[in-house]
């Protein structure tokens, strides 16, 4: 009995070093990493030429043509792990959502989809990639949402009043009102309230933020 709980002690230690070295890793440089590397008879070999990455896309080079996945069209990251590899590889599968301009383009490339689903596959990924990934996709996502909270609550500058002459007695004009947020166009309005909802259902964001940013996209319609 004392043996199965000290193992099941080392256990938590050895999965709590894991998260909080994830933790620590550049989420850019994951996703690159992820992109463009695979396992070959345990060495490192290049997979897919990245382009580029930031906290919206990732751009990378297939079938000698630029790519574009972005990273908010990501719904769910799977995985398969192949039976006679099990014990060092897994296959990620990225499963797009649905009507998001990546699974757009995605069906220009590939065909009408029909029932199935718009999915890239990466293959022959070390194993504990598919949890790098989401911790990745996940700290993105966050500076995603501070950045759009920081615009939001970001004040819009408006024109000093003139100085009144000296000597004229006139009172200084009033300020003018702030200018109204800058309208969107229904696609644009659509496309945040559907991150705002992602973003909710993943956590990333509490209940009162989300109806609070959902009714001041609404009201810039």
């Amino acid at each position: 009995m004392l043996r199965f709980w000290l193992l099941c002690f080392i256990g938590l230690v050895g999965c709590a070093s894991a998260v909080d070295l994830t933790a620590r890793e550049d989420p850019r440089a994951c996703v690159e990493e992820v992109f463009s590397t695979r396992l070959v008879a345990g060495r490192r070999v290049a997979d897919r030429d990245v382009l580029s990455v930031d906290d919206e896309a990732v751009r990378y080079q297939e079938q000698d043509a630029p790519r574009e996945l972005g990273l908010a069209d990501i719904a769910l990251v799977d995985r398969d792990v192949p039976e006679n590899d099990a014990r060092e590889l897994e296959t990620l599968r990225l499963v797009l959502r649905r009507d998001s301009p990546s699974a757009l383009r995605f069906e220009e490339l590939r065909g009408p989809l029909g029932v199935g689903r718009a999915e890239l596959v990466l293959e022959d990924r070390p194993i504990g990639t598919t949890a790098r990934l989401r911790g990745a996709l996940a700290a993105l996502a966050q500076r995603r949402t501070d950045r759009m909270r920081a615009q939001a609550a970001k004040p819009t500058p408006s024109a000093a009043p003139d100085a009144p002459e000296p000597g004229t007695g006139t009172a200084p004009a009033k300020p003018a009102p702030a200018a109204r947020p800058e309208k969107l166009d229904f696609k644009e309005i659509e496309e945040r309230l559907e991150a705002l909802k992602d973003w909710l259902q993943r956590g990333l964001i509490e209940q009162e933020d989300y109806l609070r940013e959902r009714r001041e996209l609404l009201e810039r319609n």
